[in-house]
């Protein structure tokens, strides 16, 4: 059993804001891929966009918070009027301010990666590429999960596939839209690469990570299978 804490509020500021993951977000932040100290494998476990723009962005605590949750706002209103448009506005003023919303407004990759994801989207339903490649190619310089979503997007055109039954239409658009994805992680590929002289530099980081494989691990927040609960959200979306 985990023992109460006594103190469940601390006030922000600059000292005790950057833990966990944003440690090293703020790492890549200030100095890239590049150092020796002895976080610098774990950096090169995250992709770069998210520090770029913090960086790009000269803000800093306690004012992040309220960039990330500027980010997080506009890619879930994005999301609101493309796909919800007849719904009540209460709808989306629920979703800003849902408890479980929290890890939008910390110094990490998510709210970015929503934005991303909303904007390519957004791109693709109303059927403008070049917005579509920027939202996907941003997308997947974001974080690894990448992956899953080219291959809901493989399984969407080939359900299509069944219906038009052209096959080159059917590669066409699968070249169309796995492109962006494909080139945006191997500018990950390359900007780690130019810092650590391994393309594989973000696999190799893995091994700092424990290992867990099979279906009958516990189920916890951290774990594979939890993350990968979220495999059937994004494929059902």
């Amino acid at each position: 059993l985990v023992e109460p804490y006594e103190k469940p509020y601390e006030s922000i500021n600059h000292s005790n804001i950057y833990k966990w993951d944003a440690k090293l977000y703020k790492s890549i932040r200030d100095s890239s891929y590049q150092g020796s100290d002895k976080n610098y494998k774990e950096r090169l476990a995250f992709y770069p966009l998210y520090p770029l723009i913090w960086k790009l962005s000269f803000i800093d605590s306690p004012f992040i918070f309220i960039f990330n949750y500027i980010l997080f706002a506009a890619g879930l209103l994005l999301l609101f009027i493309l796909l919800a448009p007849n719904e009540k506005l209460i709808v989306l003023v629920i979703g800003l301010i849902a408890p479980s919303a929290v890890i939008y407004y910390l110094p990490y990759a998510e709210s970015v990666f929503l934005l991303t994801l909303a904007l390519s989207i957004w791109g693709l339903f109303q059927k403008k590429y070049w917005l579509f490649f920027i939202g996907a190619f941003g997308f997947a310089m974001t974080r690894p999960a990448v992956l899953i979503f080219i291959f809901a997007l493989i399984a969407a055109d080939i359900c299509y596939w069944y219906a038009h039954r052209n096959i080159r239409y059917l590669l066409k658009e699968l070249f169309l839209k796995t492109a962006p994805f494909i080139s945006g992680f191997l500018a990950v590929v390359y900007i780690q690469y130019s810092y650590s002289g391994s393309l594989s530099a973000y696999f190799d980081a893995q091994v700092i990570w424990p290992a867990e494989t099979g279906f009958l691990n516990k189920i916890v927040d951290w774990s594979i299978e939890g993350f990968g609960m979220s495999v059937f959200s994004l494929f059902f979306f």
